[in-house]
Parts: structure tokens; sequence; C-alpha cells
């Protein structure tokens, strides 16, 4: 077994796309600490939000966010278990908590076809904002670095930008940002770091910006070893970045996910030598999952980076018993690591709790394969937690979302059996225009609508422990991401939708 001595293990926590009630991240300090982890980067603003309220600027601070004497004492709690709390401050791209708000609309930059946006580079307005929110964020927080984002941006729409691209090439103007963004962080005696997917993509921008900054390389499928490499070469420092959660994963994590984080710490432990700093745990948009159900990946993946990749083979057990207190942690362990290999990818997700028509269409061969496993399996797994929950000592509330998580799986296996059945007996046009009078069919729809109903209650019971009851974002509808509405509001949705075929539904 291979143990890298990085100076990060990381896991980034998102509480910009939706904030838990503040316990649940003070609660979770002292088990990051025991599992191996030394820093958490805190993902808290994005398009979505801004989970920190700011002297400055207190209008963009999102329902539910921290106060500056809660962050404090949370940095210096996190402290006292040995974690670093590194901030992210989006900077560039994913600043819609700053361009949504009417008084900076007119800093939004928005590319027709393009999901993400940015703020104005070239407007001082953006440069008066970012300094003052760099300042407050750099008296706050006592980590020495600063991570500025830089990702997935999109800019040149407004006049004063495209008079520059007239004259500039792209890259030069995300340059003159990038180097501008880290003049006023090192301005603030801090170290700033950035994503690295433009840097990957641009040779000219790797070329042009300082060497001091940190990239942070993010990969969450195949991992190209041949990119971190690149950027050492090029003389910066390197966080690896692989995702126990990312977009197309929605419910749980997968064994995509796992082996993703496998891949990057063979990865981050092959370039140590030559200027990997570490690797960080990215968990994104918490919307997406119940959020006790993914402990166990949080906990997997911190073995996993200190270990080069290694599962042991005792850790479920070991985990079961440690947070959960079972008698039977064998079982209860087994049950939980194989729910990775059971839960279904969002394409399939979306044929079985449909948001719209768009969603809604027979399935194939394979996807019906795939249900049958996922029922057969999922009730095995099931069977396991639920027989031992009367068993569990301690973080009950945790276990009960795995529980819950694990029902909506096999709710949606048996909404696979319904629908296929549905498309044997009734077509696609009479569905869609209520005309279906078959009686077996309109059994099919109530059963698909009473069982997708039932499991929205379920999850919506475990959703609100954790989440503020004022935060509009709380039922994880996204309006950035659509195709990846939490599983929350998609069996909301779909409810409604399966309600509204069944002939003279409501009369």
């Amino acid at each position: 077994m291979t143990r890298t001595s990085l100076k990060y293990y990381g896991v980034m926590l998102d509480s910009a796309r939706l904030t838990e009630r503040h316990s649940f991240y003070f609660d979770l300090l002292p088990h990051l600490a025991k599992w191996g982890y030394n820093a958490i980067w805190w993902h808290f603003t994005d398009d979505q939000g801004c989970s920190l309220r700011f002297d400055t600027r207190p209008e963009l601070a999102s329902r539910g966010s921290f106060s500056k004497r809660e962050m404090k004492e949370f940095i210096s709690c996190a402290g006292d278990h040995g974690i670093e709390v590194i901030p992210e401050l989006e900077s560039f791209g994913h600043t819609g908590y700053i361009t949504k708000l009417k008084q900076y609309h007119h800093l939004s930059e928005a590319i027709e076809g393009e999901r993400f946006g940015a703020i104005c580079p070239s407007n001082p307005a953006t440069l008066e904002i970012l300094a003052d929110l760099i300042r407050e964020v750099s008296e706050l927080f006592t980590s020495e670095y600063i991570h500025a984002g830089f990702d997935e941006v999109n800019f040149g729409s407004c006049p004063r930008c495209s008079e520059r691209l007239a004259k500039e090439k792209p890259w030069e103007v995300f340059a003159h940002h990038v180097e501008t963004v880290r003049d006023i962080v090192a301005g603030n005696d801090k170290k700033m770091m950035m994503w690295g997917d433009h840097m990957c993509s641009e040779a000219e921008l790797t070329h042009r910006i300082p060497k001091d900054i940190v990239i942070c390389d993010w990969q969450y499928f195949d991992v190209d070893t041949s990119a971190v490499t690149y950027l050492l070469e090029e003389g910066f420092d390197v966080i690896c970045c692989p995702a126990l959660i990312n977009a197309f994963k929605v419910i749980h994590p997968r064994e995509q996910n796992l082996q993703n984080i496998k891949e990057f710490a063979k990865a981050a432990a092959a370039c140590e030598s030559a200027g990997v700093l570490g690797i960080m745990n990215t968990v994104w948009c918490p919307y997406r999952h119940l959020q006790g159900a993914v402990v166990h990946g949080i906990a997997l993946g911190a073995s996993l980076l200190r270990n080069a990749g290694l599962e042991p083979e005792s850790f479920s057990e070991e985990f079961a018993r440690d947070y959960f207190g079972v008698a039977d942690a064998d079982a209860v362990g087994r049950a939980m690591r194989y729910l990775y290999e059971v839960v279904p990818e969002l394409l399939l997700v979306k044929s079985l709790v449909p948001l719209n028509r768009d969603e809604f269409e027979p399935l194939v061969p394979m996807e019906i394969r795939e249900c049958e496993r996922m029922g057969r399996e999922g009730a095995r797994i099931l069977a396991t937690l639920q027989a031992n929950r009367t068993h569990v000592d301690r973080n009950i509330s945790q276990y009960e979302d795995s529980i819950v998580t694990t029902e909506i799986v096999v709710g949606l296996a048996q909404n696979g059996e319904d629908i296929k059945r549905l498309f044997e007996i009734a077509t696609m046009d009479d569905l869609l225009k209520g005309a279906c009078r078959e009686p077996r069919a309109q059994d099919l729809l109530r059963a698909l609508a009473d069982r997708t109903r039932s499991l929205h209650a379920r999850a919506s019971d475990r959703w609100n422990r954790t989440r503020f009851e004022d935060d509009p974002e709380r039922d994880g509808r996204s309006h950035i991401y659509q195709y990846d509405a939490s599983i929350l509001h998609r069996l909301n949705e779909a409810a409604r939708f399966f309600e509204n075929l069944i002939p003279c539904a409501g009369t």
C-alpha cells in the first residue's frame, strides 16, 4: 500500500449552492479530522448564492448565510481539529452571486448558447467589488491561500469587452484579469489558487500568468495524468481535484466517482516530488442528495486520498462500527459500499422520474435490465439497513438518510417496471394527450404517481431536517442546471407529471 505525504488532504464543501443548517458543518469537523482530512476548501460563492455576510457588500448574502462571527468560530473550531479552511471567492466565472442582483446586473457577461457566464473584467466597478470582498476574506480567514475560482468562464458580450476583444485575444483579457486579481490577493498578504481548466486548454494563458498561483486541476471522469505533468512542468504547484459528487450524479455517489478519486490519488502520489501540494475531494451541489447519505463517501474518500487509491477491505465495516455503532457492522458496511454500484446514472433517473414531457419516453432493453438489477440488489441493501436501524447508537439522522436514499433507488426501479408495462398497452401520443382510457394504463399511472409522491414525502422529511425553511434554493430547483435538479424536486415534479397524465385527473 503506497502512502503519500502531501501538504493537503482536503474536502471541498459547497455551501454556495445550498447552505445547510450551520450545526451540520460544525458537527462534521471532528469526523473529518479523524478520517484524515487536514483542509476544507470552503466554496461559499457561486452563481446560486453567497453563504457569507460581508460588511462592505451585505446585499450579496444568501438566506442562511454565515455571519462573520460564525465563520470566525468555524475557522477556529476547524483549527482546533488540525483543519485549515481555504476560502473560494469566485472572481470571474460563477459570479452570479454578484451579477444577478439588480444593482450589479450591468456587470453580467452572458453568451448566447453558453450555460455559464462571467462578471465583466473590463469594468472598473468589478475590481472595486472584488477588492472589497478579497480584503474582508483576507482579514477573516487564517489560511495563507484564497482560491479565486476562474473555471468555466464565458465572456465578451458587453460593449467594453467587445471593444477590447477587437484588439486583444480572449486569453489575453483572461490573463490580465487573473494578474489583476492575483495582485489584489497578494496586496492582502495572501497567495492565490485558481481552477485549471482554462490553463489546460490554452497554452498561451499558461505561459502568461504568474507561477506563484497554485493550480487546482479538476478532472471528474478519466484522469489524464499528462495534464498534471504539464502544469508542473510549466512551473506551477498543483492541487489534484477528483469528485465524490459531480454533474450527472444525483441521489448518491456512484462507483465511477470512487474510481475517479483512486485514479487521481495515484496521479498525485506519482507527481508528489514534482510539486503536487495536495488533493481535494470535491463534493458539489448538495441539492443533489441527502447529506447524510454521502458521509460514508466523504470518509472513504479521505482513506483513498492518503493510500494512493487503494481501498482497505475493512474500511466500510470499520466506518459502520465507529460512526453508527451498529453491532453487525460488516453487513451494514457492505450494504453501504454496494450502494455505489446500484444507484442509477442521471440519464436513467430522468426517464424514471421525468420533470416534463421531454424526459418521458419508453425504456430501452438495457434500461429495463438495469431497473431489474436496481430493484433486486437495492431491496437487499434496504433490508439490511432497515434490519439494523434499531441497533444504531449514534448519528441516527445520517443513517436514516441512507435508508431513504436506498428507498428512492428501489422506488425508481419499481417505476421502471411500471413504465415498461405502461408502454406495452398505451402509446406515447395517447398518454400525452390524456386520451388513454385503458383501465390498466390508468392504474399504472396512479401507481407511478402515488409511489413517486410517497418517495417525495419521505425525502422531504429528511431534507427539512438540515435545510433552512426560507432558503429559495432549498428544494434543489436549479435555474442554471435544470437537467441536474435535485432528487427532491424531481420526485415532486414527476409525481405531478404522472398525475396529469391520468385522464380526467382531479375531476
